[in-house]
Formats: C-alpha cells, structure tokens, sequence
C-alpha cells in the first residue's frame, strides 16, 4: 500500500498594464487636480488587487488601494505650485496572481492666473514733467513671480513697454511732453506668456495741467 502524497501547484502569475490619465490636464495653479490609474491583466485572471503609487519626478504623490473596478484614484491641489509641465507616473504594485506595472508618463501643464496694479506719479503733472509709470504683476495662488512684458497705454494708445523684474515689476518714465492739457486714461496690459495668463490694471487717471 502506497503513501498519497499532496503536491503544491503555484497559482499562475501573469502580466498587467497600468493606464494613467490625468483631469485636467491642463488647468490653472490653484486647481483640483484628479489621477487615475486602471489596470488590466492579462489571460483573464481574476481582478488585480494592491496599490498604486502616484508619483512625479520621483516624489510620491499618494498612495491608493485598487477598487472593484481595478482603478485607483487621487485628488489633488494645485495650490502653492509653481507653473510649468509636470510629468505623472502610476506603478502598480502587483499581487499573488498579476506581476507590478508601470503607466506611461502623463503630463500635467500649470498655468497661472495674474493681476496687474498700475501706480502712477504724479497723477497731475506740470507741461512737460515726467510720469513715472510702476505695473506690478503677480501670479495668484501659484509660486514665483510672472516673467514678460507690461504694454502701456493712453486712452487706448499704446505709447510704451517695460519688461518685468525679477520681482515682477516693471517701470515706465514718460514726459508728457507734447501732450495737450487735460484728462487722460492710463492703463497697464501685462502680455502673459505660456506660464502667466494676461491680465490689464484698473485704469488710473492722470490730469496734464
């Protein structure tokens, strides 16, 4: 009379892919930013458990459970960041039946919304004395200052530009030279760029004697 003896099959491991998608992706710093990442397996094995790990340029974002429906997903704030691309990568961590996999890179594009103050001296100038001309922009909820160019106008006459500073400022000086007597409608335009959206000052008014 024989012994049984039991033997152990390994349960069958095979591939999985991980798809990433990123919404928006492309959107302005401040807002809410959602990633989500489905994985699929291959030779109809049963439904991938595990995480996946959020990350970009190698700082982990997150860390998710997959759900029933093999996704897992993270919200997140733009707020605070500096505008520019950024590049996403989900990994999956795989389980007993599905080997890990990584996503393709998805990107994510910032860009940031901007205000422009105009402060004008003197408001009143004598024939022919200097205006100085000071348009300040700044980048709301995001980091870092705006970079480019202010256009100025008079009455919707684009008489000069400056290029911002490092600190987002930009300086006009005009004499008003040649300009009749009387009231005038001062604005500053920032241009924006492909990081800074435009934005136009209140206008202020200045009075030539």
């Amino acid at each position: 009379m024989s012994a049984t003896q039991s033997v152990y099959v390994a349960p069958a491991v095979v591939s999985s892919s991980t798809t990433l998608t990123a919404s928006p992706a492309s959107t302005t710093a401040g807002q809410q930013i959602t990633l989500t990442a489905e994985v699929e397996t291959s030779g109809g094995a049963a439904n991938p458990t595990g995480t996946v790990t959020f990350s970009s340029g190698g700082i982990t974002l997150g860390r998710v459970a997959l759900n029933s429906n093999s996704i897992a997903a993270i919200t997140l704030s733009s707020a605070g960041m500096t505008p520019g691309s950024y590049p996403v990568i989900a990994k999956y961590s795989g389980d007993a039946y599905n080997l890990p996999s990584t996503s393709t890179l998805a990107k994510v594009t910032l860009e940031a919304v901007t205000t422009t103050t105009l402060q004008v001296t003197p408001t009143n100038p004598a024939p022919g004395q200097s205006v100085s001309l000071v348009a300040t922009v700044a980048r709301q909820q995001s980091a870092g200052n705006a970079a480019g160019t202010v256009s100025y106008s008079l009455d919707g006459y684009t008489f000069g530009t400056a290029t911002l500073n490092a600190h987002g400022v930009a300086t006009l000086v005009f004499p008003t030279t040649g300009i009749p007597a009387g009231t005038y409608s001062v604005l500053a335009t920032f241009e924006g760029t492909a990081l800074d959206q435009q934005s136009i000052s209140a206008p202020v008014t200045i009075t030539v004697q």
